[in-house]
């Protein structure tokens, strides 16, 4: 069992450095072996990814929020915070929904770039494009704060709390091409 973690960009920010943290610590007592991308921009979109996760069970792109007070938004539409006089603050666009989505479509995007080299090495089940092969999450981490009112989402992307992403990424059945180790480095050294 092995987690192997690759770093694009220095995580700047308390939040991912501690989700990351925990995200290892918790995939190692569940008996996971895990690929974690973090922190890195696909050459062909510049938007950074959070996170990508791979385990045995499940590969997952998360866009990883930190809130510590009540949100609201939905699957389209800018989120807000509640704030302690009950006015809203609008958080920038696009909204983690929508982050998710791009994100995912941009990783797809290089995945068929490197596939079109070798079509058979890359194949995904059912012939499914990736970015229908992975799991799209907007992690609040750690938990989503009371109060809150965010749709749980679709199936382009969910709103989960740390757990839910937890149990996503060790739980039989959830989304992934179920590359092997050495596709997945390869995908990896190519980004």
């Amino acid at each position: 069992m092995s987690i192997d973690v690759y770093i694009g960009a220095p995580l700047e920010h308390e939040s991912e450095r501690s989700f990351l943290n925990q995200i290892c610590d918790d995939l190692r007592q569940a008996k996971c072996t895990a690929i974690i991308l973090a922190n890195f921009t696909p050459p062909t979109r510049p938007r950074q990814i959070d996170f990508f996760v791979v385990t045995e069970r499940c590969a997952a792109l998360i866009e990883l929020k930190a809130f510590n007070q009540p949100v609201e938004g939905g699957i389209n539409g800018q989120w807000a915070l509640v704030l302690p006089d009950g006015s809203r603050k609008k958080l920038p666009l696009p909204n983690p929904h929508e982050q998710v989505v791009q994100c995912t479509f941009a990783l797809s995007d290089e995945v068929r770039k490197l596939s079109a080299k070798d079509p058979d090495q890359w194949l995904i089940p059912g012939n499914d494009p990736f970015y229908k092969a992975v799991e799209g999450m907007v992690c609040i981490y750690p938990e989503i704060p009371m109060g809150s009112t965010v749709t749980e989402g679709n199936f382009k992307a969910r709103v989960v709390g740390y757990r839910e992403c937890l149990k996503t990424l060790t739980l039989t059945g959830s989304r992934s091409p179920n590359w092997n180790k050495k596709q997945w480095q390869a995908l990896v050294m190519y980004l």
